[in-house]
Parts: structure tokens; C-alpha cells; sequence
């Protein structure tokens, strides 16, 4: 990230008018028990309102926010959700407001209150298990745990018996169906056993329990576009009532009245209620809510701003920078003085350059997410026009050529990888049209016919170099790599190209060298040759040399000529020719730029560049610029003077401004990229006429979300995601961790119950903790019944801690240990529950059966799948490969590699007697089970349904998700991130994977106990399988 040294930096506040207005997406309402009022969240803080509409009042008003509020059932006191303290804990006030005091908090969310309005379902979330419920009692003491297995979304039985839950379901994919859509379960407390409600192809969700009819719910249900409402009695989902219609808009966030089952719930921006006691007409309709108080909201941002620069260009003559900072361009003299802001719009700004006239400045930028070519001279800033070849068009990248001209990647009529050269001026444009495949770069030499430039084939995954002669019309191809090649620039010596490939610098001859031209025989010192006197020949005067004389090529073995002259373990590119025997050339890797010899000999590093964020090269003056998190400075190749220059300048902007753009630029990236040009069916444009008319009301992060995210849901795609810019962030407390589990089953008066101890942990492997010792207290600070236990833990990362532990008939003792982060702590996990398994499989076939669980589909996971797939497994009699809980990769293909290999022939070596063995030597032909679930995603959906096409395995466990795409984070211009799926994945049945996934031979489900009680039946069915084949 850059650094920024800003002087100061005021938030104002924009006020909105204290006459009434009509909020947007008020958030998580809740209604009181008798049916009369709705709590809600709006702009971070706590609001109610008479259930027939009308004012709202404002019951919390604080810097920190406020969600999720929940009536008592006496109707004396609301239970809230909020960030204040370090942490989000679980408050209560009084119904009309007043101060909060803290009812819970160590992580735990609140679902429903218990009928005696003293008590409260709240939730805790569990690596191995997900979600789990416990018991929230008032008089202070720790939590106690219900059940591991459960949902945010949950309802609690009148009698408190019962708690019905939403197990998955995609909140904005209401069109999705598959093997991760929404289900309802309950659990019945008592019994402790689980029952599923529901297993339709679409999703349910929002379970909400009536409290006046036993056994009656309410909850939505997708229709295949929205989510509606509906009800049923006893449990019976065959007479289930749908209570709605709606043609846009979820019902989402369902809340009920616990005296006369009134229901209020989201609608997008809306509230709505559902009103049971309406006889007649329509039950449903939309809560009308008016506010009458001031609401601020820190809108306008002004700053006055020291050494603050992002992305920059220089001018061909080194007398001014054009430069953006967050949202704008501007421009400075190199030698410092006063900045002029360019650009007031906020709109993305891309690639910048200066032409050569030293006046003029061309950039892109991305209207509506899509660019745009622009420019304007420097003396006249208030006229920038748009440059008319690039409206029908969508800029991707442009750049100079060293002949004066540019060269622009674009799209045109949805065609991507379309490449065009404009003239000195922007003024003409001719697109390149002779290439087989997308022109990845393109180096004319000046004042020649001859080009070089590359290709890259996405069907076969090659990158490839070619010569093109111009005035013939031909290209010739040099060399292909499945890596890269780029980075192509011309030597001063009318016989080199330069480029890279592998990382590596490459020179190409343009012909053939004699290597023996100078070679002098050494046998003439002995027998030297008689002289001849010959006639004088007039002497001729060579021409003067052009300074860019035609080039002269020999077409014949050009690959041949192609020598590596700098390799090793960075990443090297040319930065300038400097004359005929002399280059420059940077290590990515480490940013240091070095000079050598053509033939990569005399190598001299100028420079070793420190926090480079950014960078660009004049090579005019042979000068490199660069940001080096504060000023931009530079180096001269030629004579190594540096220099640096750094600005003081005030800038302004509007966040309601900015989140628009944004939703602009999500509109026409995520449009212009998604792997599917017919967007899954849905018309595009459409969507952004229906929600771009919201953005008005969008005055926070969380709103334009919520927008996004409702936006991209009805293309129904996997692998999406919006993450907006935090411009505000609260204190959060960190806690230490152990690589432990409590046990909170139970609330004992002293200590506290370890419940299981990960592999690897200190406790477990140095001081032998069991499961059932007690932890007596952290650091000298005694645990009794009320104590929170993560308080005791916090900011202890990296410490040294001392627990008192009291092992079962020992007294207690004292013990070091050094609590880690969260991170570690997940990968201990991980880590125990694959050893767990492995020693099941271990155990359960008598050592006749490997097993191996492969995390991700990366590179660090195919390293360790080779080590341990030709490990001592080779003579195991079957093989168990798990991708249950894979998020994905791209791998699949190696893998299967890897399995396929099978003997090719008979070797042998007389060294070793001459015994006769196969050839690979490594192969396994040996029954194999991959195991899947509803968390193998992606490229773990691929490789267990490729190894049952080609009859490699049996698959075993649940269908996958059908959440098959290639995907990518981008970051968007403010910073925020956005999640585009750009590849997708067919069968070559044509059947698309997204929304298909691999289906298993075997069905074995895990029911909630087998999670609980971690009773891997899916596994137990593999080792049994390859038992008994």
C-alpha cells in the first residue's frame, strides 16, 4: 500500500434535513411481542416504529453500529447486536432506549429469546462443526453449549423445546439449485436428535416459529426468482400456504409476533409487514416509515496532502508529471512547485501518456467500468475531450512505440484481445488484423518494415514470438513458450531483439553469426604462408551508417539463435538498449537494475530500488521514475544521478460520489468479463437500469453491498463476491490461541474442561493435557463460572502466557505457553483432523490402505500429493484421496497425470544384477475412493468427476455444489475488491459443471451427530469398499 503523509484530514458531515424523509434499506427489523411496533437498523443505530407506520425514533445514536435487535418477550427491553467495546457483544436496553449494558460477549451471536425473557439462543461459530447453539442466562454466568451443529438463521419453539434452522442456502442466488441450496432442519432439544424438514431443489430459509399455533412456521422459499412467503403446520411441507406473490424483491429476515403471529421482513430497500389479522385484501404490504431527525453522515472528505502519488507519467522532456491520487489526476512540475488538479469527476483513470509534443496527455479511463481513450493539453486542463475511435470500443491497455506511434488493446462488439495502432496524434487508427491469435505486444523497429511481436493461443496455452515483415505481409514464427514471452525491445546493434521468457533474458540474432570469422589457425606460427604481393586496390569509403539502417534477416533455424544471457531465480526485463553492445535491465523480484553486455557478461548493478510502488521509464532522457512510497524519485542509466521531488496539494471528494462510480465500475467489469458473454441468460443492461436508480440512497459501504450483491445474485454464478472499501474501522480485541476446545457443555464453578487438544499443540505434545483436565486460570487471573474465558487471552499473541492446569488425580501445576494467532490455530486443526483420519484408515485396514486429503488445489498441494502418493503407499491395496472441504485450484489435470502413469516397458541395470523392472518405476494400479462433499468446490468438483470418467475411482460421499469457474480478485479504483468469474468449464458433452457438480457412485450423507461426534461415516464406507472389493 502507499504511504500517505497527510497534514491533516477533515470528515464532514452532511446533514441530512430534519423535515421528514423516507429512509432506505433499514435493516434487520424485529417486531415487539404484542404486534404494535418494529425495531430496525438504519445508518448504524436503532429505530422502532408503530407497525402501521408513521415517525420512527431513534433509540441509540453512538459512533459504533447497532444491528439485529430482538424484542424481549414481555415487551420490557430490546436485545441488540453491536461493535462497541473491542468486540461485538450482545446488549440489552430498555425498550424505549436509555443506557446498554453488556448481556454477552466471546463471540457469540443471538438468535432467539426463551419465553421467561431471562435467557437467550445465541450462536458460536466452530471450525469442525459450523455453527452451534447455546444457552445465554443473564445471571452472568458462561454460556452453555446446546447443540455444535445449527444456523444464524434459527427460531426457538414457544416452549423451548425446539429450535428450527436454516442449513446453506445462497441469501441472493434464489435461482440456484443444487447440492448447498437452503434446507430446514430442527433440532429438538430434549431428545437431542435432528430431524430434516425439508430437501426440495430450491432453498428455504428465514424459519421463524409461530408463537401463538404449536408447530405452525413461517419461512421463504424461492420460486426461482424471488424468495416468498410461506407457511406450514405440523411440520407438513406437502400442505405448505404461500402467503406471497411478489415479483421482485426476497422476502428476507423473517420476524414474528409472539402474541398474534404479525410477521415484518426485508424487502431490498423496504421493510414490509404481514399483517394476519387483515380479514380481507391484501395481507402483505410495505411498512411506511418517516424520519424526522438530523442524520449525519461523514460524506465530503477534504484533505491537505504531503507527498501523495499513485500511478505516474513523466513528459519525453522531464519538465512535468501527470499523476492520480485516489480518485483524480493531476499534474506538478519534475522540479517541484504547485499541483493543478486535472480531473473533478472521480471517474477510474488507467494508462497515462505524454506525447511527444510535450503538451498533449492521453488517458483512459473506465465510464461505467469500461474504458475510454481521452486527452487534453496540458495549458488548457478544463477542456478534456473524449477521443471519438474509442466510444464504440472498450479499452483495455495502450502504450508508445518506439517508432512514435501507439499501440491499444480493445474490445469491439464483445470480442476481446483486438489490437489496433494509432498514430502519432490519436488521430488514425489501424486495427491489426493478420494475427492467428490474440497480439499480446507488438515492437516495429523505427524506420524499418521488419516487427516483432507475440501471440498467445488461450487454446492451447502457448505464448509465442514471431518476426513480421511488413512490406511482404508474412509473419515468421521464433520460438513458443507455454510461459510468457514478453517484454520485447530492439538492440542498437541492427542485429538483436531482446525479451523474456521463464523469467529469463533472452537474446535473438537476426541472422546467423560465423562464430569462426576471427579464428587464426595456430599452425601458421609454424608454417607461416608465403606472402604474394598483389596489385593496390583504390580504397573505398564506406557510407556513413544510418542511425536505424534496414535490418538484414536470415529466416533460416531462427529458434536456434536464440541465447540466454542473464538467468537465475529473478524476474528480468530489458529496460533500455544503451547503445550497440550496452543494456539496461531490471530483477523484478528484487527491483534492482543492473547493465551488462549483450552477451549478459560484465553485469554491474546502478541500483537497488527500496519500497517501489510504481514506475516508469523516459527513454528519451534514459531515466527511471519511480514511487518510492513518498516522493517520486529517480536514476539516470547513463551517468546514475538521482533525484527525487515530492508535492503538498488539497484535494476534496464526496463519498456518495465515489460509491457511485464504483457501482459503475462493478457494472461494466464484472459485464464486460464474466465468463459467459450471455450472462447465464440475464440482460445485462436491464439490471443496471433497475439498480442503478437505488445508488442515490446508498450512504454507506454496507448499502452499496447490499446493492452489488443483489445485482450480481441474479446471474446466478458461483465464485462472485463484492468487498467495498472500509474507509472506518472499530478496535477489535485479538485473541490468543492454544489449539484447544472448551468443553462448555457444562458451567462448573471452577475452571473450565479442555474438549479436545490438537496434534502439535504445546499442551497436548510437551505437558501430555487430555481431554476432561481443567483449566484453573490464565496468567494467575482464577476462571470461575462467569469468567470469559477469550478476555483472559487477549493481545496475547506471541507472549508468554502461563496456564494453571489441573489434571484428573493430580494436583494442579503451572505451564508456559506462547498463544499464537488464529491462522496457525486453523492450520493445527486442519492438520488434527487429517492425522485423525489417516489413523482411522491406518487402524480400520490393517495398514493394507493410504490414505491422503488434499487441502487445495495448488501447487504447495500437488508437491505434497507427489510425496505422499509415491511415498511407502505404492504397496498399499487401495487408496483413499479425500477432497471433502476443497476450496478449489487448478491442479486436476496434474493429478490425474500423476494417477494415470502406467508401465511402458521392461529396464533393467547390470550394476544392480541385472534385475529387470518396470519402466516409470512409479505407478499405482491399485483400487482408488476419492471422497467428496458439498464443500468440494470448484476444481474439486473437476477431479473427482474426471476420475470417474476415465474410471480411475470410485467416487463416494455427496453431490458437490456445481460451483465450477475460474475465478479472480480485482481491485476496483477506491480500493475495493471485486470477484469475477472469467473461465468457465465444460464436459465434452457440452454439459457447463457451474451448476452441475460431480455426482457421486456412493451416497453417504453425515447427518449433524455424525458432524458433532466426528463419526466419519462417508470414510468408514471407502475403507469398507476397498476391503471387500
Amino acid at each position: 500500500m502507499i504511504k500517505r503523509n497527510a497534514l491533516f484530514m477533515l470528515l464532514f458531515l452532511v446533514v441530512v434535513s430534519a423535515s421528514a424523509f423516507e429512509p432506505h434499506f433499514m435493516k434487520d427489523p424485529d417486531i415487539s411481542p404484542d404486534g404494535k411496533e418494529v425495531c430496525f437498523s438504519y445508518n448504524g443505530d436503532l429505530w422502532k416504529v408503530p407497525f402501521d407506520g408513521g415517525v420512527a425514533v431513534r433509540l441509540t445514536d453512538t459512533v459504533a453500529d447497532e444491528f439485529e435487535p430482538k424484542y424481549s418477550p414481555d415487551g420490557k427491553s430490546i436485545a441488540f447486536m453491536a461493535n462497541r467495546e473491542g468486540s461485538t457483544y450482545i446488549y440489552q436496553m430498555d425498550v424505549d432506549g436509555g443506557a446498554a449494558i453488556v448481556l454477552s460477549d466471546g463471540g457469540f451471536g443471538m438468535v432467539d429469546w426463551y419465553s421467561d425473557s431471562k435467557s437467550l439462543v445465541g450462536t458460536k461459530y466452530n471450525n469442525r462443526t459450523g455453527r452451534g447453539f447455546y444457552k445465554i442466562n443473564f445471571d452472568g454466568k458462561r454460556p452453555e453449549e446446546i447443540t455444535l451443529v445449527g444456523d444464524s438463521f434459527a427460531s426457538l419453539s414457544k416452549d423451548g423445546q425446539s429450535i428450527v434452522y436454516n442449513d446453506r442456502g445462497h441469501p441472493y442466488r434464489e435461482s440456484y439449485t443444487g447440492s448447498t441450496n437452503g434446507e430446514l432442519w430442527r433440532y429438538d432439544i430434549k431428545d437431542d436428535t435432528y430431524v430434516r424438514l425439508t430437501e426440495t431443489d430450491v432453498t428455504e430459509r428465514y424459519p421463524t416459529y409461530s408463537k401463538t399455533k404449536n408447530n405452525r412456521l413461517y419461512y421463504a422459499k424461492s420460486d426461482g426468482e424471488v424468495f416468498q412467503l410461506y407457511k406450514t403446520d405440523n411440520y407438513d411441507f406437502t400442505k405448505e400456504e404461500k402467503l406471497t406473490n411478489f415479483s421482485t424483491w426476497s422476502v428476507r429476515d423473517l420476524s414474528i409476533a409472539r402474541d398474534n403471529d404479525r410477521l415484518v421482513f426485508e424487502k431490498f430497500d423496504e421493510i414490509w409487514v404481514y399483517d394476519t389479522k387483515v380479514k380481507f385484501g391484501n395481507k402483505a404490504k410495505k411498512l411506511n416509515i418517516e424520519i424526522r431527525e438530523e442524520i449525519q453522515t461523514a460524506s465530503v472528505v477534504r484533505k491537505n496532502l504531503v507527498n501523495s502519488f499513485d500511478d505516474f507519467e513523466v513528459s519525453p522532456n522531464d519538465k512535468f508529471i501527470i499523476f492520480t491520487y485516489e480518485y483524480d489526476l493531476f499534474m506538478m512540475p519534475t522540479a517541484g512547485g504547485p499541483v493543478k488538479q486535472i480531473t473533478k469527476n472521480h471517474i477510474p483513470i488507467g494508462r497515462i501518456v505524454i506525447l511527444n509534443d510535450n503538451k498533449t496527455v492521453v488517458f483512459s479511463a473506465r465510464e461505467k467500468g469500461l474504458g475510454q481513450l481521452y486527452k487534453f493539453q496540458i495549458d488548457n486542463i478544463d477542456n478534456i475531450t473524449k477521443i471519438a475511435w474509442s466510444e464504440d470500443r472498450v479499452i483495455n491497455n495502450f502504450y508508445s512505440l518506439e517508432t512514435g506511434e501507439y499501440f491499444i488493446d480493445y474490445v469491439v462488439n464483445g470480442k476481446q484481445g483486438r489490437t489496433a495502432i494509432s498514430d502519432s496524434l490519436f488521430q488514425s487508427f489501424e486495427p491489426l488484423e493478420f494475427a492467428k491469435s490474440d497480439i499480446s505486444e507488438y515492437t516495429p523497429r523505427k524506420n524499418s518494415h521488419i516487427v516483432a511481436y507475440t501471440e498467445y493461443d488461450i487454446t492451447k496455452g502457448v505464448s509465442y514470438l514471431y518476426l513480421r515483415d511488413t512490406k511482404k505481409g508474412k509473419s515468421y514464427k521464433v520460438t513458443d513458450s507455454y510461459r510468457y514471452i514478453s517484454q520485447l525491445i530492439w538492440g542498437k546493434d541492427d542485429k538483436s531483439l531482446f525479451f523474456s521468457m521463464n523469467g529469463s533474458l533472452k537474446r535473438l540474432d537476426l541472422y546467423a553469426a560465423d562464430a569462426l570469422k576471427d579464428y587464426n589457425d595456430p599452425w601458421l606460427e609454424v608454417f607461416p604462408k608465403e606472402e604474394v604481393e598483389e596489385d593496390e586496390e583504390e580504397t573505398v569509403v564506406p557510407e556513413a551508417k544510418e542511425d536505424y539502417p534496414e535490418l538484414r534477416l536470415n529466416l533460416v533455424d531462427l529458434e536456434k539463435r536464440i541465447k540466454t544471457i542473464v538467468d537465475g531465480f529473478g524476474r528480468y526485463a530489458v529496460v533500455s538498449v544503451k547503445n550497440d553492445t550496452t543494456l539496461f535491465y531490471i530483477d523484478n523480484s528484487d527491483d534492482s537494475i543492473s547493465s551488462c553486455n549483450y552477451d549478459g557478461k560484465n553485469s554491474k548493478l546502478i541500483k537497488k530500488i527500496e519500497n517501489k510502488s510504481y514506475f516508469s521509464f523516459n527513454k528519451n532522457s534514459n531515466t527511471y521514475y519511480y514511487n518510492d512510497g513518498e516522493k517520486i524519485s529517480s536514476v539516470n542509466l547513463n551517468t546514475q544521478a538521482t533525484s527525487s521531488v515530492g508535492n503538498s496539494f488539497f484535494y476534496e471528494y464526496d463519498r456518495d460520489d465515489i460509491r457511485a462510480q464504483v457501482f459503475r465500475e462493478v457494472w461494466g467489469r464484472f459485464g464486460s468479463s464474466f465468463y459467459d458473454p450471455e450472462m447465464h441468460g440475464v440482460n445485462w443492461d436491464k439490471l443496471y437500469k433497475k439498480y442503478e436508480k437505488y445508488i442515490q440512497f446508498c450512504d454507506r459501504e454496507s448499502v452499496l453491498e447490499n446493492i452489488i450483491d443483489e445485482m450480481i445474485g441474479e446471474v446466478n454464478a458461483s465464485h462472485t463476491g463484492f468487498y467495498p472499501k472500509r474507509y472506518t474501522s472499530n478496535f477489535y480485541y485479538k485473541s490468543g490461541s492454544l489449539g484447544i476446545e472448551f468443553d462448555y457443555s457444562k458451567t462448573l464453578k471452577k475452571g473450565i474442561k479442555f474438549k479436545r487438544l490438537y496434534d502439535g499443540t504445546v499442551l497436548k505434545d510437551a505437558y501430555d493435557v487430555q481431554p476432561g483436565d481443567l483449566l484453573l486460570a490464565i496468567n494467575d487471573q482464577p476462571i470461575n463460572e462467569k469468567t470469559i474465558v477469550s478476555h483472559l487471552l487477549r493481545n496475547t499473541e506471541g507472549k508468554k502466557v502461563k496456564l494453571t492446569i489441573k489434571k484428573l488425580d493430580e494436583d494442579s501445576q503451572d505451564v508456559w505457553v506462547e498463544p499464537f494467532g488464529w491462522a496457525k490455530n486453523s492450520n493445527l486443526e486442519y492438520k488434527d483432523w487429517v492425522n485423525q483420519r489417516a489413523k482411522i484408515v491406518e487402524e480400520d485396514s490393517n495398514q493394507k490402505l493410504a490414505y491422503l486429503h488434499i487441502k487445495g488445489m495448488n501447487y504447495t498441494a500437488y508437491q505434497k500429493f507427489l510425496e505422499e502418493f509415491w511415498s511407502d503407499n505404492l504397496n498399499k491395496d487401495g487408496f483413499i484421496i479425500d477432497v471433502r472441504g476443497n476450496g478449489g485450484g487448478n491442479i486436476s489435470q496434474d493429478l490425474i497425470s500423476v494417477i494415470q502413469q502406467r508401465p511402458q516397458g521392461i529396464e533393467s541395470v547390470r550394476y544392480y544384477g541385472a534385475k529387470k523392472f518396470s519402466t516409470p518405476k512409479r505407478f499405482f494400479e491399485k483400487p482408488i475412493v476419492v471422497l467428496i462433499d458439498k464443500d468440494s468446490f470448484s476444481d474439486a468438483e473437476i477431479f473427482p468427476h474426471l476420475m470417474k470418467d476415465l474410471k480411475l475411482a470410485t467416487i463416494i460421499g455427496m453431490p458437490t455444489s456445481g460451483s465450477v469457474i475460474g475465478t479472480n480478485d480485482i481491485t476496483l479504483f477506491d480500493g475495493s475488491k471485486l470477484r469475477i468469474p472469467r473461465n468457465g468449464w465444460w464436459l465434452l458433452d457440452g454439459t457447463n459443471m457451474e451448476g452441475n457438480g460431480a455426482q457421486p457412485d456412493i451416497r453417504i450423507e453425515m447427518s449433524p451427530e455424525d458432524r458433532i461426534n466426528d463419526n466419519d461415516v462417508q470414510l468408514e464406507k471407502a475403507i469398507d469398499f476397498l476391503l471387500n472389493r
